[in-house]
């Protein structure tokens, strides 16, 4: 994991700007190159956000291949994240534009949920918190029957 180290190529693409021409939405893609070949990448949506004194870029939804598959981080206000798995890609190309192509025709949608306090599905953060730890009780309750039954 060294080579991450090195800078990524980025490459900002507007979405939204303001009456003065800032930038107020934007996605961000990053690409992790070894060798001549893309070993990672990230693609993500951002909204200007000001905060105390300052303006600075929050993400709402990250496209990446972290943890050695392709998924989506949908994050809260508050930094929480809900993890959606996309399955099997050919290659990164096909990843990426999925990616770049489902931001630009989503973003509308992401910014609500966003502002809204919601996940994608429509559930907030805290049915999500209570869907995964019901799940971990399942996943220790039916591992201990397994060593009890062997």
């Amino acid at each position: 994991m060294v080579w991450k180290l090195l800078p990524p190529k980025r490459i900002i693409t507007p979405l939204e700007t303001d009456e003065n021409g800032n930038t107020i939405l934007r996605y961000r893609l990053d690409l992790y190159i070894k060798k001549g070949k893309v070993t990672d990448y990230v693609v993500q949506l951002e909204k200007m956000r000001s905060e105390l004194l300052r303006q600075r870029f929050k993400p709402i939804v990250r496209f990446n291949f972290c943890h050695g598959s392709f998924h989506i981080d949908f994050i809260d206000k508050r930094g929480k994240k809900y993890k959606v798995f996309l399955g099997k890609f050919k290659n990164f190309n096909e990843a990426i534009n999925y990616a770049i192509n489902n931001i630009k025709s989503e973003y509308e949608k992401y910014i609500k949920n966003y502002e809204d306090g919601l996940f994608p599905n429509g559930t907030s953060p805290k049915e999500v918190e209570k869907n995964e730890k019901r799940k971990k009780k399942k996943k220790r309750g039916r591992f201990y029957r397994q060593k009890a039954n062997s």
